[in-house]
């Protein structure tokens, strides 16, 4: 049985004259979980457009008969209808059977069982089965609470939504169709990091083929097993999830360092050859050479790590105390919502502390109270002796529209040179006329990283940071983790990001009840004390004596060490497949073999299988 969804052949998309990706060659098979990644501006957007038959191409894509592709641009909701009303506009068809199976029953009830109420019945729960009917009523209501609705606001109007929430619930009813292929862009944009974890479950369970891009790089480990990349104007497939393509990215630019070193010692050995053969007016062995040298050039490419790229550094102008931030029984609340009471926070010198909780809780009114934005309705906020704070605020709204990078940084910083603020925007990757371009017509990207810039040229001690890498591309997220690993000032950060979190956090801070707890250590530890505390409120052991205690602790010791040695045998099997999957993938990438159908299918179906066995390795290991 044929299992390949989509097949895309020498596929080359342009702007006009600008190249975004050419000839790219792959196949999607059914059920698969694949990221697309890049950095902004390749045509990552623009080419789940062309899928949708939204924008121009050359080159083929060809779904197999009677495919259907979802994305969230496709979803409309109406107005003035209940959130819950609107998403069950979903299940149609199957509600359609509910009601003609009751009406059915009711006849047999009232008239008796003939045949042909009999045979229309079973014709109809077959439909229904076959369409989970048992469950729909569940399943939406548990994607509405996954995707961060209260039941409490199930009955609220679709136009009362902000435009956060109207977004969720698009993404409800976009992953409750039954589509075969779900175009996914920035899915995660709007979600806290529960309803995150909730659409991660789900896109890993659902049988629908899922194309995804995002900037979440946690997100794309949990979900997806393989990843497309769009640079230099092609699309190159690896096999594994974000942090496995991490790494073969990064071996793989160390050899096309290595090679691009080689073809310039040859480049400078030809140039000189031909220089000798100038001068001794050999112009037969000149031109012989010449066109080893066009040869050499068209071959050359320049490597990722070795191209412009955001790279900086975070100093401080002085040394703040020991006691950088003390927070005593602070109490803030809004009309009659309290979001937070009895809140004690006390960061040290050198921490990267990290303020998690769910949407709405009041991690950013936090943040402003520190900083003097918003101030409490008890409690004190103290800084410790020199501290100096930098202040990046997600809504970006200190930036004036219609200033320009260069006036926004001139202006902060009077002193600077001309030279001195283009050299430093430079540094951020504003160079020419983009320095001059009005704020307003800047991506948030763009923007983000005129923010990060005030920062460092500030040299603050103390880093309030509230959502830094939202508008960033991977590559500005990776130099941003960098920039703040190095830096030895004082860190308290708001995030949804985990991979960030996960990288640098050393403190975390949980806003939740309307409380704060505290938990001394990494993301990892956190995790590890909150599931912990989440099994001992669900389940309840009885008391054992001291004999027993000890052979339960033998048994869990054992227990320990066999799992140790099974996962390791799961590490050597997994690098024994991702090496024949990275095969399979560059077998498959060439057009020849792709537009096989029957060689593609054998392929296809040792990828499936490898995969299976890997994801259950990974699971277990």
């Amino acid at each position: 049985m044929i299992s390949i969804l989509l097949t895309v052949q020498n596929l080359t998309i342009a702007f006009g004259e600008r190249i975004l990706f050419q000839n790219a060659s792959f196949l999607l098979d059914k059920g698969e979980k694949i990221s697309l990644i890049g950095r902004n501006g390749t045509g990552k957007t623009t080419f789940l457009k062309a899928l949708l038959g939204q924008q121009d191409y050359e080159g083929g894509i060809f779904f197999s008969r009677d495919a259907k592709i979802g994305s969230i641009d496709q979803i409309r909701v109406a107005q003035g209808t209940t959130i819950y009303d609107e998403l069950m506009t979903v299940f149609a068809e199957v509600i359609a059977i509910e009601k003609e199976l009751a009406k059915v029953s009711d006849q047999i009830e009232k008239q008796g069982a003939t045949d042909e109420l009999i045979e229309k019945q079973h014709r109809l729960t077959e439909a229904f089965e076959n369409l989970d009917g048992y469950s729909y009523r569940s399943r939406a209501k548990g994607a509405l609470i996954g995707l961060g609705f209260s039941p409490d606001e199930f009955s609220r109007k679709t136009d009362t939504l902000s435009g956060g929430e109207n977004t969720r619930l698009h993404l409800a009813k976009l992953l409750l169709s039954d589509y075969d292929l779900l175009l996914l862009d920035e899915p995660t944009n709007h979600l806290d990091m529960q309803s995150v974890e909730w659409l991660e479950a789900f896109l890993k369970n659902t049988k629908s083929a899922v194309l995804v891009v995002s900037h979440d790089r946690y997100f794309l480990d949990r979900v997806t097993t393989k990843t497309m990349e769009i640079a230099h104007q092609k699309l190159t497939v690896f096999s594994g999830g974000y942090s496995v393509f991490q790494e073969k990215k990064k071996q793989a630019n160390e050899n096309a360092r290595r090679e691009y070193e080689q073809a310039q010692k040859e480049e400078k050995h030809l140039l000189e050859v031909m220089q000798t053969l100038r001068s001794h007016r050999d112009f037969h062995g000149l031109a012989s050479k010449e066109k080893a040298l066009m040869r050499l050039r068209e071959t050359m490419v320049v490597p990722d790590n070795m191209e412009r790229s955001l790279s900086f550094s975070i100093d401080k102008n002085e040394e703040s105390g020991d006691d950088v931030l003390t927070i005593k029984s602070l109490k803030k609340a809004f009309d009659d919502k309290l979001l937070f009471e009895n809140v004690e926070m006390l960061i040290k010198k050198g921490e990267r502390a990290f303020l998690l909780g769910g949407n709405g809780t009041g991690k950013t009114t936090l943040l402003k109270l520190i900083v003097h934005e918003e101030l409490p309705d008890h409690g004190s906020i103290v800084h410790g002796a020199h501290v100096n704070i930098g202040y990046y605020e997600q809504s970006q709204s200190s930036l004036d529209p219609k200033k320009t990078p260069f006036s926004t940084i001139a202006d902060a910083f009077p002193r600077k040179t001309e030279t001195e603020v283009r050299t430093a925007l430079g540094t951020f990757l504003f160079r020419g006329e983009d320095v001059f371009k009005p704020i307003e017509e800047l991506s948030g990207g763009e923007r983000a990283r005129i923010l990060l810039l005030k920062l460092l040229l500030q040299k603050p001690n103390l880093l309030i940071l509230d959502e830094p890498t939202n508008h960033l591309d991977i590559e500005s997220k990776e130099a941003l983790e960098n920039a703040l690993l190095s830096y030895n000032g004082t860190i308290l950060a708001v995030s949804h990001d985990r991979y960030f979190i996960q990288k640098l956090a050393t403190t975390i801070y949980n806003l939740d009840d309307c409380s704060v707890s505290v938990f001394r250590g990494s993301y990892d530890y956190y995790l590890e004390k909150k599931a912990v505390v989440n099994t001992v409120q669900k389940t309840s052991e009885k008391p054992k004596n001291g004999g027993e205690d000890y052979r339960a602790q033998k048994a869990l010791e054992a227990e320990k060490r066999k799992k140790e040695n099974q996962r390791k045998k799961n590490e050597q099997r997994a690098e024994v497949i991702f090496a024949r999957l990275d095969e399979i993938a560059e077998q498959l990438s060439d057009p020849a073999i792709a537009a096989d159908y029957v060689k593609a299918e054998e392929l296809m179906t040792e990828s499936n299988q490898l995969e299976q066995e890997l994801e259950t390795l990974l699971v277990d290991m």
